[in-house]
Order: structure tokens, then C-alpha cells, then sequence
């Protein structure tokens, strides 16, 4: 039994004094557990406070440094744009490759230096360098060139790559970043091109063209030929194989045309034919129809997939495209008188370059060599007189081939005292008194003539309307000139132990009759056109009617650049021999000829053949003519007379003389790059009214198959430049 009062319940719901202080403990004891569980509690919800405080400010530290280290490395990365930037800039604008010297070490952005942003960069103070990562030993030198091919298309391009290692570093009171990357500038010598053209081409020929070799635009391409249209194709007259591609940067109209102001016109188009099939090695000849795909309709970016694919042959090549990267290049500046060419002529950079300039200085003719690594002499007396040297040893003349030796006569001199001096290089300031043969003009056969002839375009040239004077270089005489010098240089004598093709040697010759302080030279008179003339070979020198007078003796001696800011005029057969469908090339190497602007005098081309009467211009008729050389120049080409047709493709190299039933053959690349600037009269064509100044050929243009070999490149032709990244690391 239970006493009572410990816990037990009495009967009515009552307790007994013993019970309330027992209740009482109890409630005691609870307050203080309470106590001690609301104290956990809070010290727990205080821990969770804490933690979610320094979770929150851990996330936001976390963020503050990740925001801190995307900024750090955005300025890096800022940095080391700059650096490349530096690199491509000493490329395009120099035409040279960029020299890291002082950018070796670490550098600062500048404005003053063409960077695009003074320090700092959002806060942070970035930093650049450039070394050649090809020389460690070296890294402030420039670096060697080494070929380098790339496929594009299925078709193989061939470029001169540089290789830097970039570095760039971004620094701040914050934060630091650190990065570099090795990038290969690859320069791509424009060559290997049939046609470049830098703006919109139109191409409406209207005889037949067959053409052959790489066609870019950066702009449109407007076909609209006339009825016998184009053939495009794979191998060259000769039958050796091309490659035939078209690329354009912006789309491809059919049956369209342009006019001055970018206006576009509509006509009937002939065929446009791409070989697709039948694709063999050698070349299947001749190509035909069902070879062909036709460029029947405009390509453009809503059908470009469907219509490129119709251009693809069955090795999955395509040689139609649309919509490509535009591929800029050189300027009009790098011609101009103290430019890039006339500093590389007096100072060759490269070590298989030698330099000529040839200018007018103080109202003479000025003419200056630079053997490469050699110190710039005036030569002036020793190519005018054809002595070599101080003490009056003349050139092994007897070695020079006939065809040098040919005279305006047609007879072969025999001897130094047989040829007047000053007909290597001449001019208004230095003129040729005689002829050859000793008559009272230039060429005794054709009468009553200008005493300044050659140094004159007869009369006038009837596109410009204008009087023009000219600095004429016989280049064929002038190459072999070149030979013996370096021959009596090396040797002391003339013991044709100098051959510059085969020493790897080449030439860059800028000539230019614009003065150094502003202006052109006067000339035989105010407001003249000042130009170039070059007679490649017997042709301008003997001035007979036979058809391709090519001769047997080369143009060249090796590769050979000419550059001039004037327009030039290609006097008769220019580097060729054949007088086949071939049109060979006459020498080793490549011939470039870079300029204002292009005018093709005919083999027939000569001193009485043209004139004015009552405002018809009595064009000349032309004869058969060939030239070989890759033509980088400008163009002007707008129809006068209040069309304002362009003058296309076709029209790209100027004529002012009756073609008609004539051919006229040009093997090499037609590159546009720049408009002209001095010879600026719009184009005039095709019949026999007032304003027309010649009539077309017979069209044979196409790309020299030679110029897929590195080894026949002129010196320092236009390019392209392009760079991608060989490597990349975050430091």
C-alpha cells in the first residue's frame, strides 16, 4: 500500500499538501530545461547565422575575385591583341615582316605607338611582348621566313610564314593575369592569283575568253558576256595544268553589269562554263560543254548552298563560292616617293634583293644601285654609257644576245661604238639624240618625226587627252646591264661566271618621274602625263608590222620586280619568245610590273600612227602582241560619254590603238588593288565615233602556270596577310 500524499490522486480530483510541492518541484525543473534547451537552440540558430553570414560572404568575396580575375584577364587578353596588332600592322601597312627589337621586353600599350588604348585598362596596367620564338638566343631579331603550305579547297597555296610568341600580362592592386600564344603570320604573295580585285568585277568580255587560274574579289561579281561568253577551265594555252577556282566575298549576279555610282544594269548573257568534270592528269584538251557547269542564274547568300554544290567536282572540290573572308592588302601609299618601295629599292631588306631607283633629281635623271648588303651608288654615267665602272670598262657587249643587240634599224650592231649611248634608260632629261644606226630621229624609216621620240607617246595618248612624257627603260638591255655589273664587281672582269637567277638573286627597280617634294617632273611641257615606258625586247625598238616579234633573247636575266606610282606603258612584246599559243616565258623568273595604271602598246604600235582630225581620233591598227607579267595596278574604269558602263575585267589593262581581229596575249595575273590617281580618264570604246579611242582583241588572258613555283616569284610583290594561332596558354 501507497502512503498517501506521495503522488497518489485523491478521489474529487484534489491533492494534498505533499502534491502541491511536488507539482511545484516539477515546474522548477522544467523552467530549467527550457532554459538550457531555448539556450542550444539559440546558440544553434546563432551557429546557422554564422554560417549562412560567412557563406554569403565567401560567395561574395568568391565573385568579387572572380569578377576581378575575368577583368584581369580581359586586359591581358587586351594586351596581347595589341601585340599582334603590332605584328599585322608592320605587315600590311609596311609590307615587311615586324621586327620585335625594343618590344622584346615588356612593353606598354600606347596610342602614339598605333596601339588602340593608353594604360590603364579598366584599372589594370597591361604590359606586351614579342619575341621571335624561332631564336631564343635572338629574340629581339626578325624572324626567318620558312615556306609554309596550306589546302584550301582541295587546291594548294603556298605562303612565307613568321612565327612570334606573344606574351601579355594585366596587373592591378586586386588582381594579376598572365597569358601567351604563338601566332604565324602567313604572308601570301598575290601571284598566285589569275585575278585580285579589291572592289567589285565585272566581266562582261565580247569575244570569247578563255581563262584559267584563281579569281577573288573582295567585293561583286557581275557576269555578262557577250555571246561566245567564257570558258574557264583547267590548263593554260600551252595545255599544262591550272587550278580554277572563283571565290567571292560578296555574291555572283548573272546577266548583270555595273555602272558608275554602283548602279546595275541588265542584259543577255553568253555562257559562263566552269569545268567540273572530266577533270584528269594530264588536262583532257579540249575542254566542252558537258565539262561544264554554267553560272546560269545569280549566286547569292538565300541559294548559295545549292548553287556552289553544282560547281563541286568528284573530288569534293568547289570551284564556285560565295560569301568568303574579304583578303585585304598593300595601298596605293607604299608606291608613292618616299614610300615602302622606293625605301626597299635604296635599302633591300631582303637578302636575295637588289635595289635600283631610277628618278629625276634637280632636272636630271638620276639612277642608283643597291647590291643587297651593299651601300646605294650612283650609277647614273655607267648605265647611260654603258661603262661599269670608274676607270670606263665596258659591258662584254659581244655576249649580249642579238636580240639586245638589235638595233632601231633591224640590223644587229657588232660593236659598243655601233649603239648610241643613253638607249638603256632615257628621258626628257637625258634623250636619245639618234638612232641606233646613226639617223636623225629615232628611226630614220618613218620620216618626219618629234625630236623627242621615244621620250613621248608620239602625240598625245586619246584616252587622257594629254601630251606624255615618259622615263623609258629598255628592261631587256637594262637586265643584262645588271649582270655585267655585278660580273665587274665580283670578278674584276667579264667572265659570265655572274649568273644573278641562278646565285638566287633578284631585282626590284622603282622608277618614278613625280618629285620628292610634291609634283612631277616638267617634262617637254607643263600639264604633260608623266609615265613609264618599257620596251621588253626587240619589238618596241624596231618598230616593224610583223606579228609577235618576239626574237630569241630573253627580257630577263632573272626575277625582276618594276614599281612606279606613274602609269606605264608595255612598249610591243613584253618577256616572251614563242611566237606560239604558249606565250612562254622569255627568262628564269617571274616579272611583275606594279603601278598607277596600264596601257598595251601593240608591236605595230610607232611615231605616225596616230592622230586627231575634226575630234575622230584615227586609231592605230595594231598587230599581234604578247606579254608576260603579273600586272598589280590601278584602274579608272568608267565608260565616258554618259553610260558610265565599268570597264570590267576584260578592259583592265587600257588600249588606245584598232585591235580588231587581233590577238592580244597576257600570261600572268591582272591585280587590282588600289583606283588610279593620275591617269584618271574614263574608258572609251568600241566604235569609231569621236569619243572612241580603240577597238578589242581577241582576248587570251590567263594566269603563268610558272608562278606555282616559289622559286620564279618576283621580289616583293603585293600579298596577302593572314595569321592564325599555333599555340595558347594561360600562365
Amino acid at each position: 500500500m501507497i502512503p498517501r500524499g506521495y503522488g497518489e490522486h485523491r478521489p474529487g480530483g484534489r491533492h494534498g499538501p505533499g502534491d502541491r510541492h511536488a507539482i511545484a518541484n516539477r515546474r522548477r525543473s522544467n523552467r530549467g530545461t527550457v532554459l538550457v534547451a531555448a539556450m542550444v537552440i539559440l546558440a544553434l540558430l546563432s551557429l546557422l547565422g554564422a554560417g549562412s553570414l560567412l557563406n554569403a560572404t565567401l560567395d561574395t568575396q568568391l565573385a568579387r575575385n572572380q569578377a576581378t580575375s575575368k577583368e584581369a584577364f580581359y586586359a591581358a587578353e587586351a594586351a596581347l591583341e595589341v601585340g599582334v596588332g603590332r605584328v599585322m600592322a608592320a605587315f600590311r601597312d609596311e609590307l615587311r615582316p615586324y621586327t620585335p627589337g625594343p618590344t622584346a621586353d615588356w612593353t606598354e600599350p600606347s596610342t602614339a605607338g598605333g596601339d588602340p588604348y593608353d594604360n590603364p585598362f579598366n584599372g589594370f596596367t597591361t604590359e606586351f611582348k614579342i619575341i621571335n620564338s624561332l631564336d631564343p638566343n635572338n629574340p629581339g631579331a626578325e624572324p626567318d621566313p620558312f615556306l609554309f603550305t596550306t589546302v584550301e579547297n582541295n587546291q594548294q597555296i603556298i605562303h612565307f610564314a613568321y612565327e612570334y610568341q606573344v606574351e601579355a600580362r594585366a596587373t592591378s592592386a586586386l588582381g594579376s593575369e598572365s597569358m601567351a600564344e604563338t601566332v604565324r603570320v602567313l604572308e601570301t604573295p598575290l601571284v598566285q592569283y589569275y585575278i585580285f580585285f579589291e572592289d567589285d568585277l565585272s566581266w562582261h568580255n565580247g569575244p570569247t575568253m578563255n581563262s584559267w587560274g584563281r579569281v577573288h574579289t573582295n567585293g561583286n561579281l557581275y557576269f555578262a558576256p557577250g555571246s561566245g561568253g567564257i570558258w574557264f577551265r583547267d590548263y593554260d594555252n600551252a595545255g599544262a595544268a591550272a587550278p580554277h577556282i572563283l571565290t567571292v566575298h560578296g555574291e555572283i549576279y548573272s546577266g548583270k553589269y555595273l555602272f558608275e555610282g554602283n548602279t546595275i544594269g541588265t542584259r543577255s548573257s553568253g555562257p559562263v562554263r566552269v569545268r567540273v568534270r572530266n577533270l584528269t592528269s594530264p588536262p583532257t584538251i579540249p575542254v566542252t560543254t558537258s565539262d561544264c557547269e554554267e553560272i546560269n542564274t545569280s549566286i547569292t547568300a538565300t541559294n548559295a548552298e545549292t548553287q556552289e554544290a553544282r560547281f563541286v567536282d568528284a573530288n569534293g572540290t568547289y570551284h564556285v563560292r560565295v560569301g568568303v573572308d574579304r583578303m585585304p592588302s598593300a595601298s596605293y601609299q607604299t608606291l608613292a616617293r618616299g614610300g615602302f618601295y622606293e625605301a626597299a629599292a635604296a635599302d633591300p631588306k631582303k637578302p636575295d634583293v637588289d635595289g635600283m631607283k631610277i628618278v629625276v633629281e634637280g632636272g636630271a635623271l638620276k639612277i642608283y644601285f643597291t647590291p643587297n648588303g651593299g651601300v646605294q651608288e650612283d650609277v647614273t654615267d655607267l648605265v647611260y654609257n654603258y661603262w661599269v665602272d670608274a676607270l670606263g670598262n665596258p659591258v662584254n657587249f659581244g655576249a649580249w644576245p642579238a636580240g639586245a643587240r638589235t638595233m632601231a634599224d633591224g640590223n644587229v650592231a657588232t660593236a659598243l661604238s655601233q649603239i648610241q649611248p643613253g638607249t638603256i634608260v632615257y628621258s626628257p632629261e637625258s634623250p636619245v639624240t639618234k638612232d641606233d644606226s646613226g639617223a636623225g630621229s629615232y628611226d630614220g624609216t618613218r620620216g618626219n618625226m618629234n625630236p623627242w621620240y621615244p621620250c613621248i607617246l608620239e602625240r598625245r595618248d586619246p584616252r587622257e587627252n594629254k601630251e606624255v612624257d615618259f622615263t623609258v627603260i629598255d628592261l631587256q638591255r637594262l637586265e643584262l646591264w645588271y649582270r655585267d655589273y655585278l660580273d665587274w664587281s665580283d670578278n674584276g672582269s667579264f667572265d659570265g661566271s655572274v649568273d644573278p637567277f641562278a646565285d638566287g638573286r633578284s631585282l626590284l627597280i622603282y622608277v618614278s618621274r613625280s618629285l620628292s617634294g610634291g609634283g612631277f617632273a616638267s617634262g617637254t611641257g607643263a600639264g604633260n602625263l608623266q609615265s613609264v615606258k618599257i620596251i621588253g625586247s626587240r619589238a618596241g625598238r624596231t618598230r616593224t608590222t610583223d606579228d609577235r616579234q618576239h626574237g630569241s633573247s630573253p627580257t630577263l636575266i632573272t626575277r625582276t620586280s618594276v614599281v612606279t606610282d606613274n602609269p606605264v606603258y608595255l612598249d610591243g612584246d613584253l618577256n616572251v619568245t614563242s611566237p606560239g599559243g604558249s606565250d612562254a616565258p622569255a627568262g628564269p623568273g617571274g616579272l611583275a610590273i606594279v603601278s598607277d595604271a596600264v596601257t598595251l602598246l601593240s608591236n605595230n604600235w610607232g611615231p605616225s600612227h596616230n592622230g586627231q582630225t575634226g575630234g575622230t581620233y584615227t586609231k592605230n591598227a595594231a598587230s599581234n602582241s604578247a606579254f608576260n607579267a603579273a600586272l598589280f595596278t590601278g584602274r579608272f574604269d568608267f565608260r565616258s560619254g554618259g553610260s558610265g558602263e565599268e570597264a570590267g575585267i576584260h578592259n583592265f589593262p587600257r588600249f588606245i590603238e584598232s585591235w580588231s581581229g587581233r590577238e592580244c596575249h597576257i600570261t600572268g595575273c591582272l591585280i587590282n588593288l588600289w583606283f588610279s590617281q593620275q591617269a584618271t580618264a574614263e574608258f572609251r570604246c568600241c566604235g569609231t565615233g569621236t569619243g572612241d579611242v580603240y577597238t578589242p582583241p581577241q582576248r587570251f588572258f590567263g594566269w603563268d602556270v610558272n608562278f606555282q613555283n616559289q622559286d620564279y616569284w618576283p621580289p616583293y610583290v603585293p600579298s596577302i596577310y593572314s595569321v592564325e594561332r599555333a599555340s595558347w596558354r594561360e600562365d
